[in-house]
């Protein structure tokens, strides 16, 4: 990537202190592109555990702000957790590991008599290793060796294992020697197992999560002697965006880790049907009664529902799945081992540890990845007793690997810690960036002027944007709250020698084959560059100043690749699976700063603000052929011009956008948008075209329903209304808009009915717009049961023209008697839906810009294209004349 960020923290610091500036070149004499595993050795087991996961947006943070306990985000990690593909130790090696990376096949013999020699000679591991395990053999009635009485259950508690595993494991890593032309990790620089219980893991966090383990990458022992060798005081001050990994323990025999058959919910083939029901490792790899590899739920309820998936315009065949059981029973840290069930209720109480242990790991997985720190996949940990299950995600999917017993498995065991410590800070999940010029320590919270405290992790770093610009981070703006997405950061920027932040920078990890946002942004500017009459567009446009991507590919040092290759070459024939796993980019991009919706204080600036989102949002529909697809309240934003004493309405983040050419064809049919705000029919199975525009109008009005209901004139959320749009899963959302839109069943049959939207004080002017747009929603929900019954066609893009721009931008134009709201675009120089024409493409210069800082001139400089297509158009006026 060209451009690039100095961050002066210690979380970067920690495991990759000499980086490079660039991404460095494959190891020379190692294979730089190596195949994915053959999938010929074990079962890769898709677990879909419950309802779909919108991929398409990041949640809202009302989400997390107001249910910010841990319990209540488990509905939400439910989502996330959907599709988790189990597989066998061996594969989840090659895969995220990528031993074969480091050396050559040929070097296992000489790894396999490493590890043999230090289990049968090295004394510490040994005692270490006999300590751990007669702590997992101790069980109710056994007479304890020290006390020299019988063990009860209260004597028995899961916390006992964590310091004698994080010995056992530093043993390891410490003493263990290297390979001949292996890179040997100088001693201090090794990673560093350290209990982290009882404390919670500060940072940019909005639950109380705290793991029971934690692991620091290269360079951890330094950070430790910062705390002069106390690793109780480490703990307290940790943050989730220094940790590198973590570990979370169990006392119950391994029972809740995933990997019974006996969980398969139905069955899928792969392109190689036989599996063996053994591995190398001799750990089980399940497989239904055919050899077939299988589905396994992870969820407590086995039924499943559609899955829709970003990019590809597909969603599974599942059935509707029930509702999931809450999971707010978690294993508890001071569980007693030995309670006395029966056989059901022991098989159910497995069912749902085992669930909820994927929960607990998909949340501190959730942590990491919305830390602020970038990071482009995580690893983590599960112990139960004598198993071991590693577990890993993305931003895509997550994998685990079939258990093992670190008892009877002691070789592969050692061989997994040898490849854990050699991984380096991108096979860590790391993104790296050079310039890191701070002593590693752990960063105290810094006040901003109203008080309120931040993390300051990219605080006064200093990025470099093209050849010669730089900028200065301010504090983050907005984090991403969700496993599987796009992980959006955005930060605050400066001129290095200017005071306001004039700036905002944007990195994410979407999907590669979508067309992207800079794509999109410098193609409509471009369009509206091109003619005259068109310059009022620019106001109502995001002014991007620079972009630049990086592909997470394997000769860069990612895995994403790899799993990729894996997860197609598994599920390849199967049309609703094979292209679940989506390879992903990091994109940076800077704009110039906006402001959010609620910085607004006047009635009438909302109105002018909501009429520019209209009008800018159907030109881009009409002349750049760009349907945005995911209008919300985050991506309304406001650009105040102070020389022109006006506000002007913005829509922010085209992420999600589609260049939509109805003669070829919808580019994308699948389901996007923001849950609260998203059209009815998006939120159902029931839509089977592509995305219409009317989709878009739909989320206006619930956007603006929203907005003008739960907050008042100083941007504060003051009420509760429509509040289960923003903390229920996409069910509930649905089910509550259905009957938003049902007044018989609001009201009774035959009774009247008239809708009175809960708008706060503030905003009652605006009840007689929400009303009349209500009612056309009703009249299209009416107007389609007619046509139906009788056997009429109804028309799909405007709803019989009933959900219209021309009807949304009338109904705006009547706050304050229609004086009070210009108009730039009329509804009598649009296009008519369905009569769009090819237009020459004005991005054809868009690489050669990648990279650079971009200046108004840049801009300026309008393609062939559209010159030649103006220029036409101006000679047929004057003919015509």
């Amino acid at each position: 990537m060209k451009g690039t960020i100095g961050i002066p923290i210690s979380a970067l610091y920690l495991f990759s202190p000499d980086m490079p500036p660039t991404f460095p070149p494959p190891r020379t004499g190692t294979p730089t592109g190596s195949p994915p595993p053959a999938p010929t050795q074990a079962a890769a087991q898709l677990s879909q555990a419950t309802p779909h996961h919108d991929r398409i947006s990041s949640r809202t943070r009302e989400d997390y702000e107001e249910k910010p306990l841990v319990a209540h985000q488990y509905r939400w990690l439910e989502e996330d957790l959907a599709f988790t593909a189990l597989i066998s130790i061996e594969e989840f090696l090659q895969l995220v590991f990528a031993p074969t990376n480091r050396f050559n096949d040929s070097k296992k013999g000489e790894l396999s008599r490493l590890v043999r020699g230090f289990s049968q000679e090295n004394k510490k591991y040994k005692d270490a290793r006999q300590k751990y395990l007669e702590e997992c053999a101790k069980q109710k009635g056994i007479v304890d060796s020290e006390t020299g009485r019988k063990l009860q259950s209260q004597d028995i508690y899961e916390t006992q294992l964590y310091d004698p595993f994080a010995e056992l494991c530093n043993i390891v890593i410490q003493e263990m020697g290297f390979l001949t032309d292996d890179d040997d990790i100088a001693e201090d620089n090794r990673v560093l197992f350290y209990r982290q219980d009882p404390y919670v893991i500060g940072g940019l966090t909005l639950t109380q999560r705290k793991s029971d383990l934690g692991v620091l990458g290269q360079n951890g022992r330094r950070l430790l002697d910062e705390f002069k060798g106390d690793t109780d005081r480490l703990a307290k001050n940790m943050m989730w965006h220094v940790l590198a990994h973590w570990i979370e323990m169990k006392r119950l025999n391994g029972n809740t880790l995933l990997s019974n058959s006996k969980q398969v919910a139905f069955s899928a083939t792969p392109k190689d049907e036989t599996v063996p029901q053994q591995s190398q490792a001799g750990t089980s790899a399940s497989a239904d009664s055919n050899g077939k590899s299988t589905m396994v739920s992870t969820a407590s309820s086995g039924r499943k529902r559609p899955r829709e998936l970003e990019g590809t315009g597909k969603a599974t065949g599942r059935k509707k799945a029930k509702t999931q059981r809450p999971a707010a029973t978690v294993v508890n840290s001071e569980t007693p081992s030995g309670a006395k069930l029966d056989a059901v209720a022991r098989k159910r109480k497995q069912t749902n540890d085992a669930h909820d242990l994927q929960l607990q790991n998909a949340g501190y997985a959730l942590e990491m990845l919305s830390s602020g720190c970038l990071r482009s996949h995580v690893i983590g940990m599960a112990v139960d007793t004598k198993s071991v299950q590693f577990s890993y995600y993305d931003h895509s999917g997550i994998l685990l690997s079939a258990p093992f017993s670190i008892e009877d498995n002691e070789q592969l065991f050692l061989s997994i810690l040898y490849h854990f410590r050699g991984l380096n800070a991108k096979q860590r999940g790391f993104v790296p960036r050079p310039q890191l010029h701070s002593p590693p320590q752990l960063e105290e919270p810094c006040k901003r002027p109203d008080g309120t405290s931040f993390i300051p992790i990219y605080h006064d770093a200093v990025i470099q944007l093209g050849e010669y610009h730089e900028l200065r981070l301010g504090e983050h703006l907005y984090t991403a709250r969700s496993i599987i997405g796009r992980g959006t950061l955005v930060m605050a920027a400066r001129g290095d020698h200017s005071s306001t932040f004039e700036y905002v920078v944007k990195i994410s990890f979407p999907v590669k084959n979508r067309t992207s946002e800079s794509r999109l942004l410098w193609k409509a500017v471009k369009v509206a560059k091109s003619k005259t009459e068109w310059q009022w567009v620019e106001k109502l446009l995001p002014k991007m100043r620079y972009w630049d991507d990086t592909d997470l590919s394997e000769a860069n040092g990612f895995p994403h690749q790899r799993i990729k290759a894996f997860w197609d070459a598994r599920l390849g024939e199967q049309e609703d699976l094979s292209s679940f796993y989506e390879e992903r980019i990091l994109r940076v991009i800077c704009e110039e700063m906006l402001h959010p919706l609620t910085s607004l204080r006047e009635v009438s600036e909302y109105a002018q603000v909501f009429c520019d989102i209209l009008q800018g949002h159907r030109w881009l529909y009409d002349r750049a052929q760009i349907l945005h697809r995911d209008i919300s309240m985050q991506n309304i934003m406001v650009r105040r011009v102070p020389n022109e004493g006006k506000v002007y309405g913005v829509l922010n983040d085209l992420d999600l956008s589609s260049e939509y050419l109805t003669q070829k064809g919808p580019s994308c049919s699948d389901r996007t948008g923001t849950r609260p705000y998203m059209a009815r029919v998006l939120l159902s199975k029931s839509l089977k075209g592509p995305h219409l525009y009317r989709y878009d109008l739909e989320s206006a009005f619930y956007v603006m329903l929203c907005y003008f209901c739960r907050y008042n004139l100083q941007g504060e959320l003051c009420t509760k209304e429509y509040d289960k749009w923003y903390t229920g899963n996409a069910t509930d959302v649905l089910d509550s808009k259905t009957s938003l839109f049902s007044p018989a069943v609001t009201v009774g049959y035959g009774q009247a009915f008239k809708f009175n939207p809960p708008v706060t004080p503030d905003f009652l002017p605006f009840v007689p717009i929400l009303v009349e747009l209500y009612e056309r929603f009703l009249v299209a929900d009416a107007t389609r049961i007619m046509t139906g019954l009788r056997g009429e066609l109804f028309e799909e893009q405007t709803a019989n023209n009933t959900i219209t721009y021309g009807n949304f931008l009338t109904a705006l134009q009547k706050f304050g008697d229609g004086k009070v709201v210009q108009v730039y675009y009329p509804d009598s120089d649009t296009v008519p839906l369905g009569t769009l024409e090819v237009i020459p493409d004005p991005s054809d210069d868009f690489e050669s810009m990648m990279g650079r800082w971009l200046d108004d001139v840049d801009y300026s400089q309008t393609s062939p294209g559209i010159e030649e297509e103006s220029k036409t158009e101006d000679n047929d006026e004057q003919e015509g004349a």
